[in-house]
């Protein structure tokens, strides 16, 4: 089986040949399908009927000879068998995280029995409804329910496959008998969950990949939530689409008043969509482990990255006591002068001061600046608060990009009178440019109160018999 076309950016191969015995599918949106449907769409069903005159598209077919379907992520059903010689319809529908379709089409085509056989079809745009509020859509099976029940117990059901007709039939979830669990949630142990969805509507150019995601957690937000076991250990994060974990690292964790912040790599958000979203999970019935490696934790940044938060203790001056959390770290070295009371409260967990008598920054005076420079071009552009404000952009071509970096002063000048005077509490060092619509995200997400994140009510699990 192959459904080529519909996920090629994804998965541009995602079938093997045919030796006469399966019947090969080439699905594929139509030109003028627009952009937005085909991205949000993440399951293609495909249906071999008799003629198209029986289909009522978007309706699934009452009768079908066969059926397959092909997940975003790469993950297919069964291949489809080579009928007998004749005419057939091929129907193929497209369904987004709600289960709504997107696309559908339907093509009368010829198969000859015995030879290897590939079919086409073109999926045109054809919205259709999807879960209501207090339903689950399971990827899996493209269906709409409250949730599976685990086997008797403890034993999960299985995964089925649908005759003819049908499609990939429900299995119920692993895990303690009578827990009402959609078949993707991460782990029944995980009692509860919530999604996290992010209006990026106002950035209409750019879709943001592998962007790295600032989440503040508390019980505000998420009432269930409990922070008192190992740092970073009552947390997961998944992709909507793939039910993946996601990579993150925690830059602070209060064990007392339960509230986080941690980074966390999102592998994409559409320009312009209100609708991508991620699962946080939280909550463990027992006892959760941190299951995050040094090499998670740095995959959240791009390589070549220097990433400071700024938690360490800057005094009294120790070598590479200032840590970079990039996969080649370069950490840095604080000054002598430097006390631990230099390490103060910032917007994004703790920050370094830079002080000189009563001369330092507020908060009501906190800026989020950043400067993209091309040295090949001699530009830059210099971006505050996400916002372009560049008034001249030529920049010299000839300084030096290998030797090493200060951080709050000139280099060259330390203790001259060219000090920082204030709090930092974040600094990167980038080798790729970006655009304007990842300026503007970084600075909504660092800003706080929820300006680009948007928590859902928490979804649970309740262990049972």
């Amino acid at each position: 089986m192959m459904l080529v076309g519909a996920f090629a950016s994804l998965a541009p191969a995602c079938g093997e040949g045919t030796s006469g015995k399966a019947l090969d599918i080439e699905a594929s949106f139509a030109p003028g399908v627009p952009r937005a449907a085909r991205d949000e769409a993440i399951r293609v069903e495909a249906y071999l009927v008799d003629s198209c005159d029986l289909v009522a598209m978007p309706e699934r077919p009452g009768e079908a000879i066969q059926s397959t379907y092909m997940l975003r992520d790469g993950r297919e059903g069964p291949s489809l068998e080579l009928p007998d010689s004749g005419e057939y319809g091929l129907y193929a529908l497209a369904q987004d995280s709600s289960c709504a379709v997107v696309a559908a089409g339907c093509a009368q085509v010829t198969i000859t029995a015995g030879t290897e056989n590939t079919v086409s079809v073109l999926m045109g745009a054809l919205p259709g409804a999807g879960c209501s509020a207090d339903e689950q859509c399971s990827i899996v099976t493209g269906e709409c329910s409250a949730g599976g029940t685990g086997g008797a117990g403890g034993s999960g059901g299985t995964v089925g496959t649908g005759g003819a007709g049908g499609i990939v039939g429900t299995g119920g979830a692993s895990g303690a008998g009578g827990i009402p669990v959609d078949d993707n949630w991460l782990d029944p142990n995980w009692l509860h969950r919530a999604r996290i969805s992010f209006d990026n509507t106002a950035q209409t150019t750019d879709n943001l990949d592998d962007f790295p995601l600032l989440v503040t957690i508390n019980r505000p937000k998420l009432p269930s939530l409990d922070l008192s076991a190992t740092v970073g250990a009552d947390v997961r994060f998944t992709d909507a689409i793939t039910g993946a974990e996601l990579s993150y690292e925690v830059q602070s964790w209060d064990q007392a008043t339960d509230q986080a912040t941690i980074w966390v790599k999102v592998p994409r958000i559409d320009a312009g969509s209100a609708t991508d979203y991620i699962y946080i999970y939280y909550n463990y019935d027992g006892t959760a482990a941190y299951d995050q490696s040094a090499a998670d934790e740095a995959a959240v940044w791009p390589s070549g990255t220097g990433v400071y938060h700024l938690e360490d203790d800057p005094g009294p001056g120790n070598t590479g006591d200032i840590e970079d959390s990039d996969v080649n770290p370069n950490d840095g070295t604080a000054q002598s002068g430097f006390a631990t009371n230099d390490l103060v409260a910032g917007r994004i967990g703790n920050g370094i001061e830079w002080e000189s008598g009563d001369d330092v920054i507020t908060f009501g005076q906190w800026n989020h600046i950043s400067i993209d420079v091309d040295r090949t071009t001699g530009t830059a552009v210099v971006y505050h608060n996400g916002e372009n404000v560049t008034a001249d952009g030529t920049v010299l071509t000839d300084f030096d990009t290998s030797s090493g970096w200060v951080i709050g002063t000139m280099k060259g000048s330390i203790n001259e009178g060219n000090n920082f005077l204030g709090v930092i509490d974040e600094v990167r060092i980038e080798n790729s440019t970006q655009t304007d619509d990842w300026a503007k995200v970084e600075y909504l997400t660092q800003y706080g109160a929820d300006a680009f994140n948007r928590f859902a009510s928490e979804e649970s699990v309740t262990p049972g018999g």
